[in-house]
C-alpha cells in the first residue's frame, strides 16, 4: 500500500509501535521518511472512556480523514481501546483487501515471523465478518469492543 495511502504531516503518537519500528529497524524495510510516515498512520489515538464502540468509530473516521486512501486496494483496520495510560485507540491488525476474480483477495501478515497469507473471500462483508471474529475477543472490562475501518469507514457489523 505504500504508494496507495497519501499521509498528511501529523504529530505521531507511536508509543505502542515499538515491536513494529524495532522489526523495520532489524529488517531494513523502510527508509527513515517510510518509517514516520508509517508511525503517523499507525498512531494512537486519543477517545474517551467508553465502551460505546460508536463514539471511537467517530474518532478513527475523523483521525483517517485526514490520509487520502485508494479506493482499489483497500486497508482494512482493526481497532482496539487500550485505557492503561490513557484511554487510545489503535489498529492492532491491519491487511489489504483487492478484487479479485469473483470475489476479494485479502492480504494479511499476523506476527513478525510468519509469511504473508492471502485468503479468499466472495465479498467485503465476509471479510469483515473474519475479522470481526478473528479479534473479537481482544477487549477488557471497561474496553469497547475491537471494530472494522475500511479505508477511513467504519465498517458496522
Amino acid at each position: 500500500m505504500k504508494n496507495s495511502v497519501t499521509i498528511p504531516k501529523l504529530e505521531k503518537n507511536d508509543q505502542l509501535l515499538f515491536l513494529d519500528n524495532d522489526a523495520i529497524d532489524k529488517g531494513k524495510v523502510f527508509d527513515s521518511q517510510d518509517k514516520e510516515e508509517f508511525d503517523i498512520l499507525f498512531s494512537r489515538v486519543p477517545t474517551e472512556a467508553t465502551t460505546d464502540v460508536k463514539v471511537h468509530a467517530e474518532k478513527m473516521e475523523t483521525f483517517f480523514s485526514q490520509f487520502q486512501f485508494n479506493d482499489k486496494a483497500r486497508m482494512l483496520s482493526v481497532v482496539l481501546h487500550d485505557n492503561l495510560d490513557g484511554e487510545y485507540l489503535f489498529v492492532g491488525h491491519v491487511g489489504v483487501l483487492v478484487p479479485a476474480d469473483d470475489g476479494f483477495l485479502f492480504v494479511e501478515k499476523l506476527t513478525f515471523e510468519e509469511p504473508y497469507q492471502a485468503i479468499k473471500f466472495a465479498s467485503k462483508e465476509d471479510c469483515y465478518k473474519y475479522l470481526g471474529t478473528k479479534y473479537a475477543d481482544y477487549t477488557g472490562d471497561g474496553l469497547a469492543k475491537p471494530f472494522i475501518m475500511d479505508n477511513d469507514k467504519w465498517v458496522k457489523l
